[in-house]
């Protein structure tokens, strides 16, 4: 009769022992979603910023670089584009970088606006980056050029 309660025992730990298992996979499980979530919420705000770098970057290159952007571009290139690395303050690595497409199109008579397009992003293209995309538009009228008339935050892709 001894031998029957032990065995009872026995099964009883077990099943115990297996539910907190299950409860712990379950907890971790849950853990590092909240973690992997984080990241990439932290990974779009970073993205965000640096488009907004970027579109200061033209507007500051616009009020101090009488030819930018460049007015010698060849007779069929509408769009003048550069890519540019942020690094952290401390130069410990590369934070992400922003894309600047610059479309010319609209810079003459009568609208005088140059409309720029600032794509940051975090993250390398070999794993999963994370890019976001904001169209700014510029006044190139005399005394007015490098003022932001308008824009539109298009969002992370």
């Amino acid at each position: 009769m001894r031998n029957k309660k032990r065995g009872v025992l026995l099964v009883l730990v077990l099943i115990l022992i297996s539910t907190l298992f299950v409860l712990a996979a379950g907890f971790l499980s849950t853990k590092t979603r909240e973690r992997r979530a984080a990241t990439l919420l932290r990974d779009s705000f970073q993205a965000q910023q640096l488009a907004y770098a970027g579109l200061e970057t033209v507007r500051v290159r616009m009020l101090n670089d009488f030819n930018f952007p460049p007015a010698t571009m060849g007779p069929l290139q509408e769009v003048f584009k550069f890519t540019e690395e942020v690094n952290s303050f401390d130069d410990s690595g590369v934070i992400g970088q922003y894309q600047i497409f610059c479309d010319r199109r609209w810079v003459g008579k009568p609208y005088y606006v140059l409309r720029v397009t600032s794509v940051g992003q975090v993250g390398d293209e070999d794993g999963n980056p994370v890019r976001h995309k904001i169209l700014g538009e510029y006044s190139m009228e005399r005394g007015q050029k490098g003022v932001l008339i308008n824009m539109l935050d298009m969002g992370s892709l």
